[in-house]
């Protein structure tokens, strides 16, 4: 159990007569854990507003360790009491304008929101074992820290960039092949132009193309989340792979002067695109999410269209994800044929390598599944 959680606002609506299990993060994850009678790992995570993200990198961390062969995932933010608002009002961070204008040049701060967000980590050799309807596949993820930057709060171009790189590194996916990327976006003049040129800085090496990459925030939607905002943005990708669809970012106009997109990969997508499977072809996204903390998270996905599951129209919007690193190259070389390119030239170097420590990537990803199916062929579902 992996919780992305900020300290919330509980305690100042109980007026402190709540016990101590009441108003404690730890509990918080713990609780659920125990309601559930798990056995695995049970944690909570607080890098603000990255949160949740670095909550599911953590989980696929120890789903790759063996620590447990599932894993949730799940942050959560709800404002209870007026004290946030006010606290944000003053620090100047709201938008006077009650929107969120991501990559606009009238960029001025952010809208609150609340969610709760939830996704289910499982190794993807299980899942297809255990038939369960498969919507996306985790590649890679990486997370790093800022450093000493103008200020605590500050954000780090060069920082924002290094996670990318490695990840791209890492998982042996070509940034020229990535369609689409869930951006932090929080629709700031200083913060959305340090995103888009660390993802530049990162997709430079790889690939001179221009303007072929979407790029959407969806706190222009939502709202910005704040823990929980990195897994929503892990749920917008899932669904865009899902629908076939890159749905609009809202709110964009007239282009921050502080981003150059005649001479990136990418463009703000303003409308509904279609995103539809090509065949054998597999589809790429990323996302990414940046915490006021100065903890960076990036994660590539990629959509899983090999026998594709219907799941019913009426399913709730709980996904499963799961990932496998088999511990030894030789004992699996037997069982898995042929192995990579990177593999055979012996160029694998990564600690958490997709590559380097596995037959192929296919063997090593992470599948996205729905809850439903486990509850129709009664299996437990959260087995840890």
């Amino acid at each position: 159990m992996f919780v992305g959680a900020e300290q919330g606002d509980y305690q100042l609506l109980t007026k402190g007569e709540g016990g101590i299990t009441s108003n404690h993060n730890a509990i918080l994850a713990a609780r659920l854990s125990y309601f559930l009678n798990l056995s695995g790992p049970a944690m909570a995570v607080d890098t603000a507003c990255s949160s949740g993200l670095v909550a599911v990198h953590q989980a696929c961390l120890s789903l790759r360790s063996g620590e447990c062969d599932t894993a949730i995932a799940t942050g959560v933010n709800l404002m209870l009491t007026p004290e946030p608002y006010i606290g944000m009002s003053q620090a100047g961070m709201l938008s006077k304008d009650g929107r969120i204008f991501a990559f606009d040049r009238r960029a001025n701060g952010l809208v609150p929101g609340e969610a709760v967000a939830v996704v289910v980590l499982k190794r993807l050799s299980l899942a297809e074992r255990d038939g369960d309807p498969i919507l996306a596949v985790i590649r890679g993820s990486g997370i790093n820290y800022d450093g000493k930057t103008n200020g605590i709060t500050a954000p780090s171009g060069a920082a924002q960039a290094e996670p990318l790189r490695s990840v791209y590194e890492q998982s042996g996916v070509d940034p020229g092949d990535i369609e689409y990327v869930v951006t932090h976006g929080t629709g700031t003049r200083l913060g959305d132009p340090v995103e888009i040129h660390a993802l530049h800085e990162a997709f430079k090496p790889y690939t001179a193309k221009q303007g072929y990459c979407a790029i959407t925030s969806n706190k222009t939607n939502f709202g910005h989340t704040f823990a929980p905002s990195g897994l929503v943005n892990l749920i917008n990708l899932v669904q865009a792979f899902r629908h076939e669809t890159i749905p609009a970012s809202l709110n964009f106009e007239q282009a921050n002067d502080y981003i150059h997109w005649k001479e990136s990969p990418f463009y703000v997508n303003t409308a509904n695109r279609p995103w539809p499977a090509d065949g054998p072809k597999h589809r790429f996204g990323a996302v990414s999410a940046f915490g006021m903390s100065g903890t960076n998270v990036h994660m590539v996905l990629q959509s899983y269209d090999k026998e594709q599951i219907e799941v019913p129209s009426h399913t709730p919007p709980y996904f499963l994800l799961c990932r496998f690193r088999p511990k030894r190259k030789k004992r699996l070389s037997k069982k898995s044929g042929t192995w990579c390119p990177c593999c055979k030239a012996g160029k694998g170097r990564m600690k958490t390598c997709f590559i380097s420590d596995i037959p192929c990537w296919r063997d090593a990803s992470t599948s996205i599944t729905g809850l439903p199916s486990w509850q129709e062929a009664g299996r437990r579902p959260y087995s840890l």
